[in-house]
This record gives C-alpha cells, sequence and structure tokens, in this order.
C-alpha cells in the first residue's frame, strides 16, 4: 500500500514518525527544556544545520537510546576488558546502552545537557569513545546515513515552524527499545519573524 500527500503537510512529517519514535523523543525533551528548544530554532532560522542540532541528537540520544536493551553477540574470539577481565570465546554478551549511558563518570547523567557534546566540554573525548548507538564495526546499522539525515531533517522543519510543550510525563517501559508510553505533546505554530515585525 502506498500513501500520497502534499511533502508540505505537517502530517507528513508526523507521518514519518511511524519510521523512528526517536525524534518524539527528542520533541520530548526539547518540549520539557523551553531555553533549549528556542535556542535551536534560532540557529535554525541562520543554518539547516547547526551545530546544536548536532548535540540535541546526540544528548537524546544518549538518554533515549533506540536499541536500549543492546544486541546480543556472540564472542568470535576470547577478549580481555579494560580490568583484565578474561571473557571466553563462545560466549554470549550485550551492551546495554541505558545503563552504559548512564555511568556514574557522566556528570548529570540523567540530564538532558547538549552542551555536554561541545568540542570543548572536558568529558566530551570519553563520551564520544563510548558512545555507538549505531553500533560499530562489521555490524553497525547499514541505514544508520539515512536515519541521521531523516532525523536532522525532520526535527529542523519540526522545530522551525512550531513550539511543543509537554503534557504530563510518560512512563518510560523498557524492552529490547526505551518506549515514552502515554507521551503527549502540545503543538502550536512559531510565529516568524516576519510576523513579529508585523506587531
Amino acid at each position: 500500500m502506498c500513501f500520497m500527500m502534499p511533502s508540505n503537510d505537517l502530517f507528513t512529517i508526523l507521518f514519518e514518525f511511524n519510521f523512528s519514535l526517536f525524534n518524539l523523543r527528542v520533541l520530548y525533551e526539547l518540549a520539557r527544556n523551553p531555553d533549549e528548544q528556542a535556542a535551536l530554532a534560532v540557529d535554525l532560522e541562520l543554518d539547516d544545520s547547526p551545530p546544536r542540532l548536532n548535540r540535541v541528537i546526540n544528548e537524546s540520544m544518549r538518554l533515549w537510546p533506540v536499541v536500549a536493551g543492546g544486541g546480543l553477540r556472540e564472542l568470535s574470539k576470547d577478549v580481555i576488558t579494560r580490568d583484565n577481565i578474561r571473557i571466553t570465546k563462545g560466549t554470549t554478551v550485550s551492551f546495554p546502552a541505558f545503563s552504559t549511558f548512564r555511568q556514574p563518570w557522566i556528570s548529570r547523567a540523567d540530564e538532558f545537557v547538549p552542551e555536554r557534546w561541545c568540542d570543548d566540554a572536558p568529558q566530551i573525548d570519553k563520551l564520544r569513545d563510548m558512545f555507538s548507538p549505531f553500533n560499530r564495526g562489521r555490524r553497525n546499522c547499514i541505514g544508520q546515513t539515512h536515519a541521521q539525515i531523516s532525523i536532522k531533517a525532520i526535527l529542523a522543519y519540526l522545530i522551525r515552524g512550531y513550539e511543543w510543550s509537554t503534557v504530563g510525563d510518560p512512563k518510560p517501559v523498557y524492552y529490547l527499545t526505551l518506549k515514552p508510553e502515554g507521551l503527549r505533546l502540545r503543538i502550536k505554530e512559531r510565529p516568524s519573524k516576519s510576523q513579529g515585525r508585523e506587531e
């Protein structure tokens, strides 16, 4: 079945969220942090892909990892961890993204802090080293480039044109993914700069 809709229709953009609930998670964090949302809207007026957009996406992926439970893998060879622990070939291992991205060394680990992804942030090197929302190596997500482009394009459109606020808080439900069950957002059209000048 194929749906054809006007490309500039808000419904079309929201329909795309069936492709990825992640966008809703980003909007939820921005709705909870209106100052960050407003700053991003200003940046998007000047640039289609400002650095702040990447920071917001990275921070949302850290708090709401798409595959929160991580994938299961069987080791093809023995592995020695940084703590000098040997894990033998054939062992099934997992990368639990939810807890990995909230380790005690991460400052304000449960808070939405996009600035932690600035190039000069104190923990940036360690964060980049452990951050792998699309996995790594031979088994990384083959659709990650498409996903990143789609996420940026959809969020840029929705933040430029609309203001988002929360209607209560969702309940995080943890399966393989981490879903914001009961998430409800309020949306209203964002006044354009020209409208603001006329008023």
